[in-house]
């Protein structure tokens, strides 16, 4: 079994940040496991590709604006992400729809594909973390050892 798990964001931005604080608590939480990768993507857009390929579940952890109120979390498909203009849900969206996008075009789509995504209320340059976002975090953390978790399960 191949599993990523992602963090994307900039925490020079504020709340942008959230997914990679997740990254390192997930980290800790759930130790090192065989198959399992945690990788840090920043806002490295397409130069992530490498990473992805050939991993049969994905889990990504960020920072994304889906209209609701700040630290409110959700869970999407990040392969239904729409590919092209349009509104984004995230900072990192046109860049990481790319990777999506080339992902399926190569035949490289993971089984799973989890996007847990908390609700940033700031993403201005120097701001901290808010509080919401940052009381949110542990929910985040939840889910993501949930999902983690029943993956690995699966795999016995």
């Amino acid at each position: 079994m191949s599993i990523l798990v992602l963090g994307l964001g900039n925490p020079l931005l504020g709340d942008d940040g959230a997914g990679l604080v997740v990254l390192g608590q997930l980290e800790k939480v759930v130790g090192p496991q065989e198959g399992v990768e945690f990788i840090d993507g920043g806002t490295q857009g397409v130069y992530l590709l490498p990473y992805l390929e050939n991993k049969e579940k994905l889990l990504i952890l960020d920072a994304v604006d889906f209209g609701e109120r700040p630290g409110e979390v959700g869970t999407f498909d990040p392969m239904c992400i729409p590919l092209g203009v349009g509104p984004k849900l995230s900072p990192h969206q046109s860049g990481f729809e790319e990777v999506l996008g080339l992902l399926e075009l190569l035949g490289h789509v993971p089984k799973e594909a989890v996007l847990l995504g908390i609700q940033p209320k700031s993403l201005k340059l120097g701001d901290p973390l808010s509080e919401e976002v940052r009381l949110g975090l542990k929910k985040v953390l939840e889910k993501a050892v949930w999902v983690l978790r029943g993956w690995l399960i699966k795999a016995l």
